[in-house]
């Protein structure tokens, strides 16, 4: 053995062997196998003492990193994990004596239950699913449909899919001292879902009598290859159709949403339904299809469905007027997809953008909850201005108490008598969460809010939205160092995960809309991030300046524009850039101040093709400090009295960022225009839908 890396001595086909390699993948442990000399039971090794039993060596990796919660997420479920635990070792050992009421037992149990304890994979989990998978291919056993739905959630986990992916065959040995497939830190990510481990039928799909996804098809291994022969229902709408055979032949694109390919669909004149398809099957029409996965004659795709022989079927939902549908044609503007906002996640762009956003919206909750951040929820509606830039949106029913009676609004010393309003004072949807998430951070050390905010800046370009939303982090005892590596390795994570779990939606950017996506976002994952402090950045652009011909001339004070930022991280650095240390006039007043008193501790992300895409601090701890700050910047002490009193009762050093989320989409996506990453856009002008 070498190092601290324990070794697992188990025949790799044997079911206790690969409990525990997936016990030791969801509890994120290292660990070496070799294959034994004679059959035996699992062992795992030491460089002084072996451990024999797979219960306490199942135990052992649940134990090993709390965080993990493999082993329960309190006392209570830790026990009940015990419980489960020595229920599946006994009652789906081999060979299995009572295997019928024990897949009873998990039925009745699961039926309002995702797992066996609490909200994720547990060791009780792991020790029942994978002996009881290789039951029911044996033939052995009949499982009810809560069962299965659970069975093919465990087996989908990341954890299991890293170790079955690669088992090999029942009665094949394992190479000798091979290391187990290398378990990913916290900041990493899990990998994408096989689509042979997911269920071939969507469970919530009963209205229809049930229907496969077409990614589940399309991702199939062989890419769909596997399920040849397959008879398979499909629901979606219609991309494009055309007829051939004199109208005895329809094939129609096929696109549900769930992969931005579509699947090509032959539907013979004497499969079931097909006379009502007659002038109304037409892009944008809704259908289900049932028919038979067969290989593809042509080269577009590996496989296409054919509705032809008995059982097969097609059924019209919603036709569609070819005249009227507003997507009809084949390519529209990103402008005009923007007014019929409504319609616009069929196109092809707007879909792809869906997914992305929804993966890096659980990139997102997946990070700060394996990171121990807590998730809270700032109020929308507020008095305070975080930015103190004056530009937020008023909250008042005067208005339309006035317009209602018909009487003056309510006025006191010529000023608006806001007390005479519903909050009695004036109110403004927030620029922010970040004041409020603070006052969270300073009692629960780590938190972090995701919600929408709006900026009432009259501003048409392509970067500004008046609602967007915003992911803002805040860490407790945390300097700026602290901050900037949170924010590196956060937003690592979230590319990662979409490289992973979105694969065929980047390649569509890449090929439609920046060329060469998918290699930048491999650069931003492969090194560090460059780190700069603002006055060397200042240095190396008036360097450059003669060269680069910057529209706004570079001097010392000034806040970086679009075009500095990019520079610094497409020209100097070449990969993502952090500049921090800003001048303190240019920086909101809860930024700490630095020594020299001229800079605060503040930090921005820059990335290449985007410019800034996170801004954070540290935070300003000393009340006097901060009431000094509070008072240069033009603010009211008055209206922060509970930001205050953070500093006056056991304040402590933290620190935070707050990126807007449309900013990561374009990042991920390579797509220029905010109005295009966001489903119903806001700017000034536009409020409809």
């Amino acid at each position: 053995m070498t190092g601290r890396i324990p070794l697992l001595v188990g025949g790799a086909d044997d079911v206790r062997t690969q409990m525990i390699l997936v016990a030791a993948h969801a509890a994120e442990v290292d660990v070496k196998t070799e294959a034994p000399k004679s059959a035996a039971a699992p062992e795992l090794q030491f460089s002084d003492k072996k451990i024999t039993y797979t219960g306490a060596i199942l135990r052992f990796f649940g134990r090993f990193h709390e965080s993990s919660e493999v082993y329960g997420s309190s006392f209570y479920e830790s026990a009940e994990v015990d419980s489960w635990l020595d229920w599946a070792l006994m009652e789906l050992a081999e060979p299995p004596v009572r295997l019928e009421q024990a897949a009873q037992t998990l039925e009745k149990h699961l039926e309002q239950r995702v797992f066996l304890v609490g909200q994720r994979l547990t060791l009780a989990d792991i020790a029942a699913s994978l002996p009881l998978q290789r039951f029911q291919q044996q033939g052995l056993v009949q499982l009810g449909r809560a069962t299965k739905r659970w069975l093919g959630t465990c087996l989908a986990t990341e954890a299991a899919c890293s170790v079955l992916s690669s088992a090999p065959p029942k009665g094949k040995a394992a190479a000798a001292a091979t290391a187990a497939p290398s378990v990913a830190p916290v900041a990493a990510v899990a990998g994408a879902t096989p689509m042979s481990s997911t269920p071939l039928l969507d469970r919530y799909s009963s209205c229809v009598g049930g229907r496969t996804e077409i990614k589940r098809i399309m991702l199939a291994d062989g890419d769909g290859k596997s399920m040849v022969g397959q008879k398979v229902s499909v629901c979606g709408w219609v991309k494009t159709a055309r007829e051939a055979d004199k109208g005895k032949i329809m094939f129609v694109q096929l696109n549900d949403g769930s992969i931005p390919l579509d699947i090509q669909v032959v539907i013979d004149s004497g499969a079931k339904g097909f006379d009502s398809l007659k002038g109304k099957c037409s892009t944008g029409a809704s259908m289900k299809c049932t028919g038979e996965v067969v290989a593809s004659p042509g080269g577009k795709q590996a496989v296409e469905i054919l509705v032809k022989d008995a059982g097969s079927e097609v059924v019209l939902f919603g036709g569609v007027d070819a005249k009227e549908y507003p997507l009809a044609k084949k390519g529209h503007s990103h402008e005009y997809l923007r007014s019929i906002a409504h319609l616009r996640p069929r196109s092809n762009l707007i879909g792809s953008v869906a997914r992305v956003r929804a993966a890096l919206a659980q990139a997102t909750h997946e990070f700060f909850r394996s990171n121990n951040f807590l998730y809270v929820h700032t109020p929308l509606i507020t008095a305070a201005d975080c930015e103190g830039a004056g530009e937020m949106f008023q909250v008042t029913t005067m208005m339309a108490e006035a317009e209602k009676d018909g009487k003056p609004l309510p006025m006191a010393n010529g000023k608006f008598d806001y007390t005479k309003d519903f909050f009695q004072k004036p109110a403004f949807l927030t620029v922010s969460g970040q004041l409020s998430v603070e006052n969270y951070c300073c009692s629960l050390s780590k938190v972090y809010t995701f919600g929408p905010t709006f900026r009432a800046e009259n501003s048409h370009t392509s970067r500004h939205l008046a609602e967007f939303w915003m992911i803002e982090p805040e860490l407790a005892f945390a300097d700026i160092v602290d901050d900037m590596n949170c924010a590196e390795d956060y937003l690592k994570y979230c590319v990662r995960y979409a490289m992973e779990h979105n694969r065929q939606d980047l390649e569509f950017f890449d090929d439609k809309i920046e060329k060469g996506l998918v290699k930048r976002l491999e650069n931003l994952l492969a090194e560090p991030f460059a780190r700069v402090t603002y006055t060397e950045a200042i240095d190396i652009l008036l360097k450059e300046s003669p060269t680069a011909k910057f529209q706004v001339p570079v001097e010392w004070g000034m806040d970086l524009g679009s075009e500095h930022e990019r520079h610094l991280a497409e020209k100097v650095f070449k990969k993502p850039t952090i500049v921090y240390n800003y001048p303190k006039d240019i920086k909101a007043f809860y930024m700490r101040l630095n020594e020299d008193n001229k800079t605060v501790a503040a930090m921005d992300v820059l990335a290449p093709a985007i410019g800034e895409v996170i801004g954070g601090s540290q935070r300003e701890e000393r009340l006097d400090v901060l009431d000094r700050r509070i008072t240069e910047m033009g603010l009211e002490p008055k209206d922060y009295w509970w930001y205050r009193d953070l500093r006056r009762f056991g304040s402590v050093p933290h620190s935070g960022f707050g990126l807007g989320f449309e900013r990561l989409i374009m990042l991920t996506t390579g797509v220029e225009n905010i109005r295009d990453v966001i489903p119903y856009p806001r700017y000034p002008g536009h409020a409809e839908f």
